[in-house]
């Protein structure tokens, strides 16, 4: 639940719609645009929004100067921000910085002159203290546009350094750093703090997330879950299954990522079908030993 009143909706695309007005009112084509995904295009989208005001206590419609807007009743129209923004100057370095360290942009085209010394690790632990700090970090449409292809470099990079038998290009901390920075971001938008485009990355890439974590170690693939889990359930639920057949994780790791992606009964049921489908055409005992555990947590031996 994300307001001391309304619990979000089941449905999935109103759930899209509850989070984009935790950011205050928006009109019909504004909602449909922040919305939108691959499972749902616009127009579907917009036939949900003109039944919002009558199926749910928390939305409101309202008419003025000849626009029609919606909001949610616990937020307004203007929500008031509990935390304040990062200060732009601070995230440009920090961005520059970034960029330089990743190869994305060499010493001459950063926007700063006098670059530090600072490591990867260095500049991740600065921009969590960042997000810890202050709700919102990327304040413009060109700083989303570069941390969106610092996010790109950064998925490319882990995939290239955990999916071989190379020994990986950065210690796994650096990565797990900068996953954490995109789950509390993450928490952020969800309480209506960061911007509403930081969401539109993070959707754009939770394929690439869910990918990795069958090569991942913990370390960085427990941060990948709670990004999942915070923003898509149902690719949570895939990211779990290749927890499991990876072998990387923990019995108690796993029984704890499976209370986070499988709360709901009919979730549950989901799961314990597709682990016993895993565990019986399984031939690793490690494995297997490992699926009962976990099957154990959920209660289907008593059942």
């Amino acid at each position: 639940m994300y307001s001391e009143e309304f619990d979000e909706p089941d449905n999935k695309i109103d759930k899209r719609i509850f989070h984009v007005l935790s950011h205050g009112e928006k009109r019909q084509y504004e909602i449909a645009r922040l919305a939108a995904s691959s499972e749902a295009n616009r127009d579907v989208i917009k036939d949900r929004i003109r039944q919002l005001a009558e199926t749910y206590p928390w939305a409101e419609k309202v008419e003025e100067n000849g626009n029609t807007y919606y909001y949610r009743t616990d937020v307004g129209r203007q929500p008031t921000f509990r935390k304040t923004p990062a200060d732009y100057e601070d995230i440009e370095e920090l961005l520059s910085e970034i960029e330089l360290r990743l190869g994305i942009k060499s010493r001459d085209k950063i926007g700063i002159s006098n670059p530090t010394s600072a490591t990867l690790p260095v500049l991740f632990k600065r921009l969590l203290r960042e997000s810890n700090e202050h709700g919102q970090l990327l304040t413009t449409e060109e700083h989303l546009d570069r941390f969106s292809k610092c996010f790109d470099k950064m998925l490319d990079q882990t995939k290239n350094g955990f999916s071989t038998d190379e020994p990986a290009n950065y210690p796994s901390k650096t990565h797990a750093l900068f996953y954490t920075v995109i789950a509390r971001q993450h928490e952020s938008w969800k309480k209506g703090h960061a911007d509403e485009s930081f969401n539109k990355i993070v959707l754009e890439k939770l394929d690439n997330l869910v990918n990795l974590l069958d090569c991942v170690p913990p370390e960085i693939g427990n941060p990948i879950m709670r990004v999942l889990a915070l923003t898509d359930i149902k690719k949570a639920q895939k990211g779990f299954v290749k927890m499991i057949q990876s072998n990387n994780y923990s019995e108690g790791m796993l029984i704890a990522h499976a209370e986070s992606c499988h709360a709901h009964t009919h979730e549950t049921d989901e799961l314990i079908e597709e682990l016993s489908k895993i565990g019986f055409n399984c031939e690793n005992e490690e494995i297997k030993d490992k699926i009962s555990a976990v099957l154990d947590s959920t209660g289907y031996y008593n059942r």
